[in-house]
C-alpha cells in the first residue's frame, strides 16, 4: 500500500496510509541487488537482498552459526511476524522486489553525503534502519567503521561509544548516529567528582553539533521519551538557561524545559544554515508510545496483534507534536513529522519478545520496534524530503 508524505500544516490534510510501514501485514522492504554509481566494475555493489525471509529469520535470531552481522545491527521482531512471513513470501516477492529497488534508489540521494541522526534511542533505531537499507540488511565488509573522524570511540570503561558513524566507499556516503537525549549541551559542574551532577543547557545545542555539523548534508535531530524525572534523576542533570540555574521559576517544568530546548536548536541550526547551505535539516516529531494498563515498570503492556484496528489513514491539518512544529516554525528547519501515522501501528512495537537463547525480564517494550518495521517509514518519509 502506498504512502503520502504528511501535508505540513496550512497546506492540507495528512494522508498517510500507515500500512506501509507494517511488520505484521507485509513483509519487509529492503533494497535488491543493484549499484548506485560505480565505475561498472562491481565496487560499490552493495550485497544483494534476495532473500529477505533468510534475511527476516536472521533477525529473529534463527541464523548460521557463521553469519557475520554488522556492529550497528540490532534486529527483534516477534514470532508472529515470522509465521506471517513464512506463509507470504512468495506471494509478495515480485511486487516488493520492484519496490526495494525503487527505495534504494532513493538512497541513492545520498551519493557524497553525509546522513547525521542525533537523538535518543529512538533516533537510534532510525539509524539502525536506514543501515539496514543501504547494506540490504547484510553483512558488507566494504562499509567502513569511521566513527574515529567523529569522536565516536569507546572511552575506557564506558559499555559503548557515543554512537557510530560508517563510511560507503561505492557511493561515499556516510551515515552516522550520536547519542544525545535532550539535544542540549552537557556540562559537568565538578570535574573532579565522578558522580557529580551536569548542567544541561536548555538554550545550548550539543556540542558535538556544533564540531560537526560543517560536515553534514543531512541532519535528523530528535528528542523527547527522556524529559521526566526518573531520567533526569538518574543522570544527574540540572537545568540551566543564560548560563545559570533555572531554579523553581517557569523552566523547572519539564514540558516547559524541552519547548525551549526544541525552539533553541531550531533556531540555532537555522542561524548555521547561512555559513552551511548545503545542510538539509529535520526535527523529527515524537514516536508515539503504546503502553496499556501501566507503564513500563508497572506491568504495562502493547499485545495486540492485528495491525490498523485504529485505522489506516491521518487526516488532520496540524502535527500531533505541537511542540515541535511550533519550533521549526519560521526556520528552514524542516518537520519530519512521523507521530500520527506511527501512532496507528500499535502491534509493531518489541512488546515481550526477545532475542533467541535469552530469557524474558517480564518487561513489555511499547516504546521501541521491532526492525524491520516502523523506523523503515520514518526514512521512506525523510527519503521523500530529500
Amino acid at each position: 500500500m502506498a504512502v503520502e508524505a504528511p501535508c505540513r500544516a496550512g497546506a492540507g490534510r495528512q494522508r498517510a496510509a500507515a500500512a506501509l510501514a507494517g511488520v505484521h501485514t507485509q513483509p519487509p522492504h529492503r533494497p535488491a541487488a543493484i549499484r548506485c554509481g560505480g565505475d561498472g566494475s562491481g565496487r560499490g555493489r552493495l550485497d544483494p537482498a534476495s532473500d529477505r525471509l533468510r534475511r527476516s529469520e536472521a533477525k529473529l535470531g534463527v541464523t548460521k552459526k557463521d553469519a557475520k552481522l554488522a556492529a550497528w545491527t540490532l534486529f527483534i521482531g516477534s514470532s508472529a511476524f515470522a509465521g506471517f512471513l513464512q506463509q507470504q513470501e512468495q506471494e509478495h516477492l515480485e511486487d516488493s522486489t520492484a519496490r526495494q529497488n525503487e527505495t534504494f534508489s532513493e538512497a541513492c540521494r545520498l551519493r557524497h553525503k553525509t546522513l547525521a541522526f542525533v537523538g535518543d534511542s529512538l533516533g537510534r533505531q532510525q539509524f539502525q534502519s536506514m543501515m539496514c537499507i543501504a547494506t540490504g540488511g547484510k553483512y558488507s565488509p566494504e562499509v567502513e567503521d569511521v566513527g574515529w573522524k567523529y569522536g565516536l570511540v569507546k572511552a575506557p570503561g564506558a559499555l559503548r561509544p557515543d554512537g557510530w558513524a560508517y563510511w560507503f566507499p561505492g557511493t561515499n556516503s556516510t551515515i552516522l548516529f550520536y547519542w544525545s537525549a535532550s539535544l542540549s549541551e552537557l556540562e559537568l559542574l565538578n570535574t573532579t567528582d565522578s558522580v557529580t551532577s551536569y548542567a544541561l543547557h536548555l538554550d545550548r545545542p550539543v556540542t558535538f553539533l556544533k564540531k560537526y555539523l560543517h560536515s553534514f548534508d543531512v541532519l535528523v535531530l530528535n528528542t523527547g521519551h527522556h524529559w521526566n524525572r526518573g531520567k533526569f534523576n538518574g543522570n544527574h542533570w540540572e537545568l540551566y538557561a543564560d548560563g545559570k540555574p533555572v531554579g523553581k521559576g517557569r523552566l523547572a517544568d519539564l514540558n516547559r524545559a524541552k519547548n525551549l530546548t526544541l525552539y533553541s536548536i531550531a533556531r540555532w541550526v537555522d542561524s548555521e544554515l547561512v555559513r552551511y547551505p548545503q545542510v538539509k535539516a529535520f526535527l523529527r516529531t515524537i514516536s508515539p508510545r503504546h503502553f496499556v494498563n501501566g507503564d513500563w515498570n508497572t506491568g504495562g503492556s502493547c499485545g495486540n496483534t492485528v495491525p490498523l484496528s485504529n485505522g489506516s489513514e491521518v487526516l488532520q491539518d496540524h502535527s500531533s507534536d505541537l511542540p515541535v512544529e511550533s519550533a521549526v516554525n519560521g526556520t528552514r528547519v524542516k518537520i519530519l513529522d512521523i507521530t500520527a501515522v506511527s501512532q496507528l501501528r500499535d502491534e509493531g512495537h518489541i512488546s515481550n519478545s526477545t532475542f533467541k537463547g535469552r530469557a524474558s525480564t517480564g518487561i513489555n517494550d511499547c516504546l521501541h520496534w521491532c526492525l524491520p518495521g516502523i523506523p523503515d517509514m520514518w526514512n521512506e518519509l525523510l527519503f521523500a524530503q530529500i
